[in-house]
């Protein structure tokens, strides 16, 4: 299965959902949902799952702990955004233990 981030949920969103199926029931809780690593070879995405999905707010296109194993998922970003989807990016720690933390962020200059 796909991973996705759940922001603001208060349940457990059953994970042998469709991947539009958990994205809808992230936002019926009121959260958001984020597309976890997109260039993850085994549990990535297709530029047909983020075209054909909806209603998500972005995707990770860094991820910290996968920057050995996995390019910057730019090139995904950049398909769904010239497809017509409007989704922002992250870059993200995806940390699973303490010695992961700290090393995704972003820097910006308005």
């Amino acid at each position: 299965q796909h991973h996705i981030i759940a922001l603001n949920v208060s349940e457990h969103v059953d994970t042998t959902l469709s991947l539009q199926e958990r994205i809808d029931a992230i936002n019926l809780q009121g959260g958001v949902a984020i597309l976890a690593h997109p260039n993850l070879r085994c549990r990535g995405y297709r530029i047909r799952n983020l075209i054909a999905a909806e209603n998500y707010l972005g995707i990770e296109i860094y991820n910290s702990f996968l920057q050995k194993c996995c390019r910057v998922a730019t090139d995904k970003w950049d398909a769904a955004l010239t497809s017509g989807k409007r989704i922002w990016s992250f870059g993200v720690d995806d940390s699973h233990s303490e010695s992961q933390r700290g090393k995704g962020f972003f820097c910006l200059f308005a």
